[in-house]
């Protein structure tokens, strides 16, 4: 049919909008059902998927399947974890617990890739498998922030000299294996606290003891680093230990890097205050900052990180095991070392003052 003049001469269209397809929508209310606490619920989801033909539920499994593989591609988690997707209420409840954790899952998936170096998964190995009878219900994402309710849904699969690091309640307030904390609100941070304006509601502040941590994630990093660090097969050495005593201008060049914003292309940043979980303070404790180079990436063997502590001492950490002897040890670590390099390339002159200036500082491999 030949279009009008009227039609032929309409202003075309405003797009509208973009929505989720009718079956899109169906598949979310079907996974929001599947990982439902109402056992009621649950089973009249089983009902309706058991009144399928086998084919239809083929057809089913493989779109619910197609939407795992978006979401785990986007999020950067094939090689970090799987689960039982041969099922469909399996596969149905990986969908909301992927798509309910959304970006959290991001981060988390850098964690499990630095557990895994430090020997805290099964056999040191990945992707980590997570049965769907172990994923977190909604309840845990209605309950919990959703960096920790994520967390829950692999806790239990992480281990650190025999105790498992699944997450639980304590009192108001968590327990992590022997490390207990408690979640602070944004309210309660004091006005103009440097934690207050990059604040997540999905990725708290935690305050542990004495000390503050900006986020859940912060946290897990260096506890991580600090009391997860020793499991069997996975010792620390120290690549450079520098201390730039007397040195005004090289303690200034190391300003920016305890300070500045590092993309997490390049490295993590894990900050925390010794001291600033009293909120109550006018001070809010003296600035700590593990920075992570490597191990956080898909394929990445090596874990290595940079201590920069609140004086002006920093300290080189890898797990990586020489290659030869220890005449020339830095020579010796092909993974860490083009890693420090890299980050520390970035700020003016802090290679040559902590790699190649050695004078300056002290090198010994604790392993």
């Amino acid at each position: 049919m030949q279009p009008t003049s009227a039609m032929a001469c309409s202003e075309p269209t405003a797009a509208h909008p973009a929505v989720p397809s009718l079956l899109g929508m169906t598949i979310s209310k079907a996974s929001r059902m599947a990982a439902s606490d109402d056992a009621d619920t649950r089973a009249a989801l089983g009902a309706r998927i058991g009144a399928l033909s086998q084919a239809e539920r083929s057809t089913v499994l493989g779109l619910v399947q197609g939407r795992i593989e978006e979401a785990m591609t986007r999020l950067q988690l094939h090689d970090v974890v799987d689960s039982d997707t041969d099922s469909l209420e399996g596969a149905l409840k990986a969908v909301f617990v992927l798509e309910q954790g959304g970006e959290e899952w991001r981060v988390m998936g850098r964690f499990i890739r630095m557990a895994a170096n430090y020997r805290l998964t099964p056999n040191a190995a990945l992707p980590l498998h997570l049965p769907a009878a172990s994923l977190p219900t909604a309840a845990a994402f209605r309950k919990l922030p959703r960096a920790m309710a994520v967390y829950t849904a692999f806790g239990n699969r992480l281990t650190h000299t025999g105790t498992r690091l699944g997450l639980q309640a304590a009192n108001g307030s968590y327990r992590i294996g022997t490390q207990s904390f408690h979640v602070v609100p944004h309210g309660d941070l004091p006005h103009g606290h440097r934690y207050a304006g990059g604040y997540k509601e999905a990725d708290p502040a935690i305050r542990q003891g004495n000390d503050l941590f900006p986020a859940f994630s912060a946290f897990l990093h260096e506890t991580l680093l600090f009391g997860w660090c020793r499991q069997a097969g996975a010792r620390q050495r120290i690549a450079v230990d520098y201390v730039p005593v007397g040195d005004a201008d090289r303690s200034r060049r190391l300003g920016p890097l305890k300070t500045e914003h590092i993309d997490e292309d390049t490295a993590i940043a894990v900050d925390s205050c010794i001291g600033g979980g009293d909120l109550t303070a006018a001070a809010d404790g003296r600035q700590n900052r593990l920075v992570i180079v490597s191990g956080f990436r898909p394929g990445e063997t090596a874990a290595a990180h940079v201590w920069l502590r609140p004086n002006i001492m920093t300290e080189l950490y890898t797990t990586e095991t020489p290659v030869g002897g220890r005449s020339q040890p830095l020579d010796d670590l092909p993974k860490s070392m083009p890693a420090f390099r890299r980050l520390l390339r970035r700020f003016g002159g802090l290679e040559d003052d902590l790699i190649d200036n050695l004078s300056h500082g002290r090198v010994r491999l604790d392993g």
